[in-house]
């Protein structure tokens, strides 16, 4: 990007400020989709917040240059090496992969730190970050956001909440050894199903600061799920009063695009316009995306099903599938 991108904004005389830092990890997967996340911090950025963004590469084989390109005005992109394969071994859970474990050792990536707003790739930023940042931890581990989908979790941990966006007290967890806590834990657990996450809730358990839905809101999901997940039920869980979930999309500073349907796969999912207009302001506008439509995924999921079981379980599966249509739908809970 040149001098007179989109991030640029008139210049003036500030105090200066404490920078936000901010960590992404990112693998060969999500060059792009972080790409673009960084873009859309960068555009709502005010002008007197300064950024400080680190990009922990998991993947030595990845090529970052392009998230290296941003020239933008009040930040800076530093990238930072993870240590090679450390958690090449765990198997991926869904389509959370093992480098996701890197947010373990985030307190001793970045020494210099005392805290950092940790941010998934798959999210799109949707005002300054500055208030979420300077929210007051004390000795608490970290700040997040409940997670709905997993309320009634298989853990039993009230208050749940989901890593995808984590205000993380950097200086708290090195005091009480958490990076290698957390290895551990994961590395030795059989009966963990969300890799990193099931980790940092058991072990964070009834410590962490619980923010307000609008810094981590699955607005996608919610659009995508409507009978699962009606207004009333949303609103319920977290507190909030949102007439309708377009209100509760237009209220996010943080949309998190979780779940399967990934606007950089799919040209029709749910959040592809939006994420494509973001995409427009970042390094990787040029970049060409093989893109397929999300009304075909069920017959790509069937075929690599039938590929590694066979054709009698895939037969099973089915059968199992075209019950389940035939079946007379339950009201949405809540």
């Amino acid at each position: 990007m040149n001098s007179a991108g989109p991030f640029n904004e008139p210049s003036r005389e500030a105090a200066p400020a404490t920078p936000v830092a901010v960590a992404f990890i990112c693998d060969r997967h999500y060059v792009v989709p972080t790409a673009v996340a960084i873009a859309s911090l960068l555009h709502h950025r005010h002008r007197d917040t300064r950024y400080e963004i680190y990009i922990v590469a998991a993947d030595p084989s990845a090529d970052l240059g392009i998230l290296g390109a941003f020239d933008a005005p009040g930040a800076t992109i530093h990238l930072v090496e993870a240590p090679a394969g450390k958690y090449a071994g765990l198997p991926d859970a869904f389509h959370v992969t093992s480098a996701a474990c890197l947010k373990f050792d985030l307190p001793h990536l970045l020494p210099h730190l005392d805290k950092v707003l940790y941010l998934d790739g798959d999210v799109l930023v949707r005002e300054d970050l500055r208030a979420l940042y300077e929210t007051g931890l004390g000795d608490r581990p970290a700040a997040a956001v409940r997670d709905i989908g997993l309320d009634d979790n298989a853990l039993g941990i009230p208050d749940y909440f989901n890593a995808g966006v984590m205000l993380l007290n950097l200086k708290q967890l090195r005091e009480e050894g958490a990076p290698a806590a957390l290895e551990e834990m994961r590395r030795t657990r059989t009966d963990l199903t969300y890799m990193d996450q099931d980790c940092s809730n058991i072990l964070f358990a009834g410590r962490v600061r619980l923010l307000p839905m609008r810094y981590n809101c699955f607005y996608s999901i919610f659009l995508r799920l409507k009978r699962r997940y009606p207004v009333r039920r949303i609103n319920r869980f977290f507190g909030t009063s949102y007439p309708t979930l377009e209100a509760l999309g237009e209220d996010a500073a943080i949309l998190h695009l979780a779940g399967h349907d990934k606007p950089w796969l799919y040209f029709d999912s749910v959040s592809t316009p939006l994420w494509d207009r973001y995409r427009a302001l970042s390094p990787a506008s040029s970049f060409r995306l093989r893109r397929r439509s999300i009304r075909l995924r069920p017959i790509g999921t069937f075929a690599r099903y039938l590929h590694r079981h066979g054709p009698a379980a895939a037969a099973g599966l089915a059968r199992r599938k075209l019950l389940a249509l035939l079946r007379p739908s339950s009201p949405a809970r809540g």
